[in-house]
């Protein structure tokens, strides 16, 4: 599977920058019968059910193309990578400026929760409730996942 995943990356990513939209990851699994191939698209502000429908479209019209290299069965989807996604890149970061998040950082040293005000020079931006702005370097960080604030 992994040579399927590395051969599927490098033919969707420019396909799926020519929406606009940062290509996140990519899952292959399934069978050798039927392979599923799970894409995962992003844009700032959420990416919307329609672009992600005309994203697997395009995608199905190469793949299904006479002088594709892939051949057999396969089921493509195509979605956003979800609430529950840790954050990793700076542009994960980038895409969930003024969500609250809450990051580790290496070796469990501290645990800080606030909006994700800004991201500069490989750095997170935090203002925690009520508090002073954190600088958090994203190379110090171990986990950084979205918060969901219930009203």
């Amino acid at each position: 599977m992994q040579k399927i995943k590395h051969e599927l990356h490098a033919f969707f990513v420019p396909i799926i920058e020519q929406f606009g939209v940062d290509f996140v990851d990519l899952e292959a699994g399934g069978s050798t019968r039927k392979v599923v191939i799970k894409v995962f698209v992003d844009e700032i502000g959420g990416i919307s059910i329609d672009k992600c429908a005309r994203i697997s479209k395009a995608l199905h019209e190469v793949m299904d193309a006479p002088e594709s290299p892939f051949t057999g069965d396969y089921r493509l989807e195509v979605s956003s990578p979800g609430i529950d996604r840790p954050l990793k890149s700076e542009r994960d970061f980038l895409r969930n400026v003024g969500r609250q998040v809450e990051v580790i950082t290496l070796n469990d040293e501290h645990t800080f929760s606030g909006e994700l005000v800004a991201v500069v020079e490989q750095n997170i931006e935090l203002v925690p409730e009520g508090g002073k702005p954190i600088k958090v370097p994203i190379a110090e960080i171990k986990r950084a996942m979205i918060q969901i604030k219930w009203s």
